[in-house]
């Protein structure tokens, strides 16, 4: 393959790529073009599996930077997906949490990222207990 072929590939799989993030990046303002506004909207939200201590000990260097990659990520769903359909109802189900054991300082430290996460900082919370409960 000549240079200048490999400049065109290139080229096209980065016009690709930027096309795709683009999409992605603005996929719940395109779905929200499909449907109408009804009375009654929710969005609901499974499982985001919050992690927190735990990865920190285990990975402590790179366990920082993904809990804030994950954090924003997880921002960046809750964000975009109500501005595109400005729910009245707002339900997150599943764990919250990831699997660990937490004590009561961990577990508010996580309540405190997902009110952050979900712009629910002066919401009330309403925890019901599941299958996993102890």
């Amino acid at each position: 393959m000549t240079r200048s072929q490999l400049r065109r590939v290139a080229i096209a799989f980065a016009l690709v790529l930027g096309a795709a993030n683009v999409y992605f990046y603005n996929y719940a303002v395109f779905l929200a073009l499909n449907h109408p506004d009804s009375d009654i909207r929710f969005n609901l939200y499974g499982d985001p599996q919050i992690e927190g201590d735990a990865k920190l000990k285990r990975e402590p260097t790179t366990g920082k930077y993904d809990l804030l990659v994950n954090d924003y990520y997880l921002q960046h769903i809750y964000a975009s997906t109500i501005a595109a359909f400005r729910p009245q109802y707002v339900v997150t189900m599943g764990d919250m949490f990831s699997s660990q054991r937490t004590n009561k300082e961990e577990y508010y430290k996580r309540i405190d990222r997902f009110k952050w996460i979900s712009h629910q900082v002066d919401a009330n919370m309403a925890p019901i207990s599941g299958s996993h409960a102890y």
